[in-house]
């Protein structure tokens, strides 16, 4: 089956290569320019949705361990700060290079 997947963005990268992996013909259209994918900017996940999504592990250059949670009230006059977890378990990835590692994948 062919199949068009509209969109480099986590979602889409992860479907065409789940889908490419279950034998299917996948093309993913982008408009942006390869490096351009995604927002420049990290989102604190925890590491092992990539084993759990069946991916191997995020390479190095596109994750910084979580050195410190803070949240913070709406109304930005209280914090708490949590203790740091340990090395792999949660990270801050990079937006752009984790749309690079999953084109990488994919190709």
């Amino acid at each position: 089956m062919r199949v068009a997947v509209v969109g480099m963005g986590q979602g889409g990268m992860v479907a065409g290569i789940k889908l490419a992996e279950r034998g299917h013909d996948v093309t993913i259209f982008e408009r942006n320019e390869k490096g351009q994918v995604g927002y420049d900017w990290y989102d604190d996940i925890t590491a092992s949705v990539f084993t759990e999504a069946g991916l191997p592990r995020l390479p190095r250059y596109a994750y910084e361990n979580k050195g410190v949670w803070r949240f913070i009230s709406p109304d930005e006059k209280n914090s708490l700060k949590l203790v740091p977890s340990k090395p792999f378990c949660e990270i801050s990835v990079h937006r752009r290079a984790l749309a690079e590692y999953f084109g990488n994948l994919a190709e």
